[in-house]
Parts: C-alpha cells; sequence; structure tokens
C-alpha cells in the first residue's frame, strides 16, 4: 500500500506538471484508486503507525505501520479506522486497486468470486472498472496496469458490465455435465446479429436478467 500510494503521488504531481508522458499511467492508477470511494463513506486513506492503545497488542507487534481510512461521517477525533475496523467490501475493493495497478503486480491474473462482500451495485461497478482499466492498458502499452484479467461470478450483474459485441470481452458459462465433467461454453449473440436485433430477441433486458430468468442454459446448474 505504502508503495502503490508513493507511485500515485510520483504520477500525480508528473501529470500536473504535464512533464512527461505518463498520462496513461496516471489515468490507470487513479481509475484503480477511484475503487475505494465507491461504498461512499471513506473520504481518504493512507498507512500510519498504529497507536497502541487503540489497535490490538498483536497486530502493533507484528507491524510498524497500517492502513486506515478516514470515514467522512464519523466526529473529527475517532473518525480514522484501521483495516480491522473497516467493511470487508472496502477492503476488497482496495485490494481489486492494488492487484490492477501496482508496478509488481502480475499483468495477467484471476480473481475468484469478483463479487465478494459486495452489493449488486458495486458488483456491476468493479468489473466496469477491471474492463476498463484492461481496455486502457491494452490500447496505450503501458508498463502499468492489467493485460488480462479473468473473473468468475455468481452474482448476475457482473454480465451487465460486459459488452459481448466487443471483440476484448469473452463472458463464459462453466458447469458440470450429467457425467460430471466440467463444461464451458461462451455466451454470444450469433455472428449474424446486430446489437439491435440481440436486444430485440431478449425483450430489452438487461443480461444479468436473463441470467435471473433462467434463459443463460446452464447459469443456474439447471442440470440438477
Amino acid at each position: 500500500m505504502s508503495s502503490i500510494l508513493s507511485e500515485w503521488g510520483r504520477l500525480r504531481n508528473r501529470e500536473r506538471r504535464k512533464s512527461g508522458s505518463g498520462g496513461k499511467e496516471w489515468e490507470i492508477l487513479d481509475k484503480c484508486m477511484d475503487l475505494v470511494w465507491l461504498p461512499g463513506w471513506a473520504s481518504s486513506f493512507g498507512v500510519h503507525r498504529g497507536k497502541p492503545q487503540l489497535t490490538s497488542r498483536d497486530v502493533v507487534e507484528r507491524s510498524s505501520e497500517t492502513v486506515y481510512f478516514v470515514d467522512r461521517f464519523m466526529h473529527a477525533s475517532r473518525n480514522r479506522l484501521s483495516v480491522y475496523d473497516s467493511s470487508e467490501g472496502t477492503l476488497f475493493l482496495l485490494f481489486a486497486a492494488i492487484i490492477l495497478s501496482h508496478p509488481e503486480a502480475p499483468r495477467v491474473f484471476a480473481l475468484d468470486n469478483v463479487d465478494n462482500a459486495l452489493n449488486p451495485k458495486l458488483t456491476r461497478k468493479l468489473v466496469e472498472q477491471i474492463v476498463s482499466v484492461v481496455s486502457t492498458t491494452a490500447a496505450s502499452d503501458t508498463e502499468l496496469g492489467a493485460r488480462q484479467v479473468f473473473l468468475t461470478s455468481h452474482n448476475p450483474t457482473a454480465l451487465d458490465a460486459f459488452d459481448l459485441f466487443s471483440k476484448d470481452q469473452r463472458v463464459f458459462v462453466v458447469r458440470r455435465n450429467d457425467r460430471g465433467h466440467t463444461t464451458v461454453e461462451r455466451l454470444q449473440p450469433h455472428p449474424e446479429m446486430s446489437r439491435q436485433d440481440w436486444m430485440l430477441a431478449m425483450n430489452g433486458r438487461n443480461l444479468s436478467q436473463v441470467w435471473l430468468d433462467g434463459d443463460i442454459p446452464g447459469a443456474l446448474g439447471d442440470h440438477l
């Protein structure tokens, strides 16, 4: 966390001076850090040395620094929260921000259960941001940002973040057949379909609603 905050500050200063060609790197990192604000309660975050009287003794002894968040709704005298007092969803978004943009993070990785601890709206926002970061990285060939991300989700709203007509995005239905074998089938419109044709065929429904209505074969475990 400390290193990514330093990189964020360095790129922000360079962007303000307009002295380099790192505009896309700044765009990627700033876009990822925006994930932390999505739940709506944090006004800032960072790393500090935890106060022993406010932090578990075991935590203080194991690490000299800890991540903190500032809650914009709480009184200024007690609005700084450690990661141990913060919401699980916010911590997951912070993790996603770091793995998507840290200079030393893998450029290709997988996130299992991308909807972990997130409500439906936040799930969609996170997946939209992941798609945006990967698209920006691929288009600009930067040294920062994920190049390819594999996701799994059981939350229908995750599907609404994808464009099935984009050649750079793929949605797969993974299930086990009657013999227990894993099968993978790509979800995509017919090659001769236009967007308008697809919307007519789906009766104007989002992919999440199509999933919930049981019109994506295998997506709801319909072999049971």
